[in-house]
């Protein structure tokens, strides 16, 4: 099941010099577990690394359907 994207969130930079979400449109009930967000030079590092995979197989719709982009 994928989980639909929330119109609006805030992000903190945290104490670890990450970026965290604070708060979004559509808190889930239950949801104890923080999420982090990447910056853009994490996700060109990550992308990257990824293409290294590739010619064993990795398909890109698997980046792309792990996240959700923000701008």
């Amino acid at each position: 099941m994928k989980s639909q994207r929330p119109a609006w969130l805030i992000a903190k930079l945290g104490e670890d010099l990450n970026w965290w979400v604070a708060e979004t449109s559509d808190e889930r009930s239950g949801e104890s577990a923080p999420r982090g967000l990447l910056d853009p030079r994490q996700v060109a590092h990550l992308v990257g690394v990824l293409e290294d995979y590739q010619e064993h197989g990795l398909p890109d719709s698997l980046l792309t359907g792990a996240f959700h982009v923000y701008s």
